[in-house]
């Protein structure tokens, strides 16, 4: 798949996660960052994040202590 349409994939993927709050959260940063990820493989880290449900993503940012954490560190951190 192109970087482009899978830059466009994990866009709309983002707009839509199922609560306000994830949605401004992860739209917001995807949005913002998206520009920084140029290969597939950093594009589909990325998409793979996005499949972590909503609640686990806050229970990370709350505790940042399990192995998705450690799996996507630097997405995280970039949340903040």
């Amino acid at each position: 798949m192109s970087v482009k349409l899978l830059k466009k994939r994990i866009l709309y993927k983002s707009m839509y996660r199922g609560t306000r709050e994830s949605d401004f959260l992860i739209k917001d940063f995807v949005t913002k960052n998206i520009d920084n990820y140029n290969s597939e493989e950093e594009l589909e880290k990325l998409e793979s994040f996005l499949e972590i449900p909503d609640s686990i993503i806050f229970e990370i940012l709350r505790e940042r202590k399990c192995e998705i954490y450690q799996k996507y560190k630097d997405i995280f951190d970039a949340l903040e």
